[in-house]
């Protein structure tokens, strides 16, 4: 419920000339995170006072307890000296959209499966422990897979960074499509966090079936009524490129 007022505030700072200042980003923060921890308490039935917010932030399943959980199982991969998986946890949730009983590899390797065996907690009904960022390349391939996908993460975020700046920056006329370009840099980039996590994997999918429908219902609809987005978001039926993109007319060629 959280992720649409995310991207909103992700968007807002991104096209308004308001700084995201380190003191804004922790008020932002801190209040996503009481929110998170008020509807944690509803789903629960439980009273939303001081103390309980509080209680579910620090001891909670909100925010701490994917950092909570990835320690206690790299705490027990190290003590008890496990091999290095060589990248069968990460495979299992690239594999996600195919169900455990067709592919038996995803049961024995899924992030759940292996974090209860590391620690060995045999309960049936336990789906496994959290995690975050690093913790399944580190239990993959040690130290190097750590640098491995901070490089991914950094050259990702190199990407990102240089779009938004262009997307702040748009040409003359053009600024009616700042909001249509941002739309698609965040969902990129929210298709890229979810693949460097073999826990979060399985929400790519998703994401993308919902781009590919929305693809193929704005393909169906140019056909059906020939139309194109035109200048301020009307719809134009002159055929090309959007209008906001055309050149003047006496600096276009023949």
């Amino acid at each position: 419920m959280l992720a649409p007022f995310l991207s909103a505030g992700l968007i807002y700072f991104s096209l308004k000339n308001t700084k995201l200042t380190p003191f804004r980003a922790s008020i932002w923060a801190f209040l996503l995170l009481l929110c998170a921890a008020a509807l944690q308490l509803i789903r629960s039935h439980i009273g939303i006072t001081l103390a309980y917010l509080w209680y579910e932030v620090i001891h909670g399943n909100t925010f701490f307890a994917n950092f909570r959980d990835s320690s206690f199982v790299l705490m027990a991969f190290e003590g008890n000296r496990y091999p290095l998986f060589h990248g069968k946890t990460i495979l299992a949730g690239l594999l996600g959209f195919v169900p455990s009983s067709i592919l038996p590899f995803r049961q024995q390797y899924a992030w759940g499966v292996v974090t209860l065996n590391i620690v060995h907690i045999t309960s049936p009904l336990h789906f496994g422990l959290g995690q975050v960022l690093f913790a399944d390349w580190y239990i993959n391939f040690g130290t190097a897979g750590v640098a491995l996908e901070g490089l991914v993460i950094g050259v990702a975020l190199k990407w990102l960074d240089v779009r938004l700046f262009d997307v702040r920056r748009p040409p003359k006329g053009a600024e009616s499509d700042q909001y249509f370009h941002l739309f698609g840099i965040w969902f990129r980039w929210g298709i890229l966090g979810s693949l460097c996590s073999s826990a979060s994997v399985m929400l790519a999918y998703p994401q993308l079936l919902g781009y590919m429908l929305i693809l193929a219902v704005a393909y169906g609809a140019r056909q059906i009524f020939g139309m194109r987005p035109g200048v301020g978001g009307g719809m134009s039926r002159q055929p090309g490129i959007s209008a906001t993109l055309e050149p003047p007319r006496h600096l276009a060629g023949p």
